[in-house]
Formats: C-alpha cells, sequence, structure tokens
C-alpha cells in the first residue's frame, strides 16, 4: 500500500515542478497599504500586494497577487499576475499569467502561460534567444489526454 521513496522519485517530482514553486527570492513583500509611484528598480524579487504607478525593473522575480497592481511596464526575470498589470511585461525566462490575473498590454518572454479565467489584452512574443533570433517555441502537453 505505501512504498518507500526512491531517489529517483525526486528527481522526478522536482523535474516537473513549477518553476514558481522553486522561488526564494522574493525578499521584498509591498503590502495593500503601499502605493509607490514613480519607477522602482531593484535585484531581489518582489511579491506586490499593493500599488505601483511606474515602470518595475527588477533582475530577479515579481509576483503580483491578487489585489495588486502595476500601471507601468514590467521588467523581471520570471513575472508571475494574479491581480493587474497596465503596460507591456518583459521576463528573461517566464511569465505567467493566473487565473484571477488582469493585464493590458504585450507579453514578451521564452516561457507564457496563461491560465483559464485570466483576462488578457495584448500581443504575446515568446521564443529563446535574443529578439527576431528565436527559433519556434515548442509546447509539449504534460497533461495525460482524457478518453
Amino acid at each position: 500500500m505505501f512504498q518507500k521513496k526512491t531517489p529517483q522519485d525526486d528527481q522526478i517530482t522536482e523535474e516537473k515542478r513549477r518553476f514558481t514553486d522553486r522561488l526564494d527570492d522574493l525578499s521584498t513583500n509591498l503590502g495593500k497599504g503601499i502605493v509607490i509611484k514613480g519607477d522602482l528598480h531593484g535585484k531581489e524579487g518582489i511579491e506586490l500586494r499593493g500599488q505601483i504607478e511606474g515602470n518595475l525593473h527588477l533582475e530577479a522575480t515579481l509576483v503580483v497577487h491578487k489585489g495588486g497592481k502595476v500601471v507601468g511596464d514590467v521588467k523581471a526575470a520570471d513575472v508571475v499576475i494574479e491581480g493587474s498589470v497596465e503596460g507591456d511585461v518583459y521576463a528573461t525566462q517566464h511569465i505567467e499569467l493566473r487565473n484571477a490575473a488582469e493585464v493590458r498590454g504585450n507579453l514578451e518572454a521564452a516561457s507564457i502561460a496563461i491560465s483559464e479565467g485570466a483576462f488578457f489584452q495584448g500581443a504575446v512574443k515568446m521564443g529563446r534567444g535574443k529578439p527576431d533570433q528565436s527559433e519556434p517555441f515548442r509546447f509539449s502537453e504534460k497533461r495525460r489526454p482524457t478518453a
């Protein structure tokens, strides 16, 4: 009934985990009552529950939680949106729009995931490497087909 886990089991589990499960660089938390007017630059990750009115440039991850809002362009390594963004979003690695996300602007990243229920109005540019020099991105479904 119960089986002992093997090291191979851990390796398989780690490979299948979402990149958001491995986030550990979110050292700054901007709460619901925080409003920043102006551009924000940083090397560390941010969890946003408040509002930023200006451009945001991070060398790490940005997570816009439900109720959080950015009015301006976003550039970061990874971007996860559950709240609202009015502006273009560029990530060097991943962009994920969760089901409560509202995004009005263009998305550009090596990997983009949009959950069912998310609102998105804009264009998508996805690929690896330099813009306009990337190869087509191949998507492989990880879920098993249902009969």
